[in-house]
């Protein structure tokens, strides 16, 4: 099953066997996050001419920096994936371009090269729910251990941990002070 976490580093899991789960999870404890901001638009919505005109957003992943940082400090490696930054790029400058290209560019790139412990996927948006699910899948192909949160998780917890039932972890809050110590 899976597990939250949240801002006041309260663990629960239903049975009080959180300990458990982190060990089943993590049997050589974490030392590797990879973090990961998902497209803002899903495929079926994506549009190209938009996209080249530059009509989508762009936002930094500030969550995932503030996260990246307070692991950092603690002795983490931690990285960054930016797939919304990523697929609006490539639509850019690619006369070949796939939406779906995501995919390989972050097994190659990312998966099988930076070899994460976890990966953790911040969802600020309901309407980034199918492609946080699609990177839970990726993630799960290679048997990576997923968390996830940001607002969307925070506020449709039951929604998602019920619906997707390959996500480990949920954070609920903010997670930039609880989780270096969740994972020490």
């Amino acid at each position: 099953g899976n597990s939250m976490i949240d801002s006041s580093n309260q663990r629960e899991n239903g049975n009080g066997s959180f300990d458990r789960t982190l060990e089943r999870l993590f049997p050589n404890g974490v030392r590797r996050v990879l973090l990961v901001n998902p497209p803002s638009v899903v495929e079926s919505d994506f549009r190209l001419d938009m996209a080249r005109d530059r009509r989508y957003w762009s936002y930094p992943p500030n969550g995932a920096a503030t996260l990246a940082a307070n692991l950092k400090n603690v002795g983490y490696k931690v990285d960054i994936c930016d797939l919304n930054s990523f697929i609006l790029s490539e639509s850019v400058k690619s006369d070949f371009f796939r939406y779906n290209l995501w995919r390989w560019w972050f097994d190659k790139d990312f998966l099988s090269c930076f070899f994460p412990d976890v990966v953790g996927i911040s969802t600020m948006f309901t309407m980034q729910h199918s492609c946080m699910t699609d990177i839970v899948g990726e993630c799960k192909r290679k048997n990576i251990p997923v968390m996830v949160g940001g607002v969307h998780p925070t506020n449709a917890r039951d929604f998602i941990l019920n619906g997707c039932p390959d996500i480990d972890i949920l954070g609920l809050y903010e997670c930039d002070r609880a989780l270096p110590i969740f994972f020490d």
